[in-house]
């Protein structure tokens, strides 16, 4: 979103040029090795809390089960955010290298410099929003997040430093050469890159905090929890407590589920079916209606009787 967003900034002063913002190269490199691996790892190894807590805590799948976290509101968001970040890339490095010039006398604001200090920005921007958004540390996530970023750097020495440049000289990458350790050694270059990484990744930073410690959800309190115990979490324990199994504890909690009633039903069936006195001639009744037209009301073997304030009498097992 914010690469491609990017080239609509550089198209529009242009007035239609066909010449793209990036190399060829390092764009399709972008989705393959430097933002693609680091998602799949996030994808496949980032979970909220361990096993143990989500089993124990199925409460932990309802954000999934209503969409919460992809949705039209967050789609929007997402949208807003990838203009923004477009435009905070390209124009702070472009206000940078405006009019500036390196120690020897040369120009800084030429297409070579821009390109690889707004692509430089880029890759570092979404390596650190990728790390922010990470909550399960693996040795698989540090060597694919951080290695981007160092693979990132090498092809850049090995395009525009290291190979010669006979080798380059039919492809885009030969109007760049020599731009790495010239760009890399003027301040606008490290300014660019530490003001484009303070506007759009401390703002995340803070606003994590500010959930975390206002509105935290289920997964941050259980984290928390894991982490300093659950009364600092403030976690409630959805398990039911567990009572030692006896035989006087089974008696008496039979006993007190088999004896209560509610005051504005009748008494009902339940009371027949488990002694087998509902249908006692039940062979008698299917052998009668055979030949018989059905009745209009129905079969109502036993009649009901209110039962206000009677409860059935239930035999004490002790």
């Amino acid at each position: 979103m914010r690469k491609n967003c990017m080239l609509l900034h550089f198209y529009i002063p242009l007035s239609g040029s066909l010449q793209t913002v990036f190399d060829a190269v390092f764009i399709a490199c972008y989705n393959l090795f430097f933002t693609a691996l680091p998602v799949l790892a996030m994808g496949a190894f980032d979970q909220d809390v361990d096993d143990t807590y989500s089993l124990q805590y199925p409460k932990l799948y309802l954000p999934g089960q209503f969409n919460l976290f992809f949705n039209m509101r967050i789609f929007i968001y997402s949208v807003l955010h990838g203009m923004f970040s477009s435009l905070v890339i390209f124009f702070v490095p472009y206000g940078a290298l405006l009019n500036s010039a390196t120690a020897n006398g040369k120009d800084l604001d030429d297409y070579s410099t821009l390109a690889f200090t707004t692509f430089t920005a880029l890759i570092v921007v979404v390596t650190g929003q990728i790390a922010f958004d990470t909550v399960y540390w693996t040795a698989i996530s540090h060597f694919v997040i951080w290695g981007s970023l160092i693979f990132y750097f090498l092809l850049a020495f090995l395009i525009y430093e290291g190979l010669p440049i006979s080798a380059l000289a039919k492809t885009t990458s030969a109007l760049s050469y020599g731009v790495a350790f010239k760009a890399m050694a003027t301040p606008q270059f490290w300014f660019s890159i530490l003001m484009v990484s303070v506007i759009l990744l401390l703002p995340v930073m803070l606003n994590r905090f500010f959930w975390l410690d206002t509105h935290p959800s289920f997964a941050d309190r259980l984290r928390v929890k894991k982490r300093y115990g659950a009364k600092a979490a403030g976690v409630v324990d959805d398990k039911k407590p567990q009572f030692k199994r006896s035989a006087a504890t089974r008696r008496s909690v039979r006993g007190s589920l088999r004896s209560g009633y509610a005051f504005s039903h009748t008494q009902g069936f339940g009371e027949l079916i488990l002694k087998g006195k509902l249908f006692k001639n039940v062979e008698q009744m299917r052998a009668k209606n055979s030949g018989q037209k059905q009745p209009q009301n129905g079969l109502s073997p036993v009649p009901e009787t209110p039962a206000m304030l009677t409860p059935v009498p239930v035999q004490s097992e002790v």
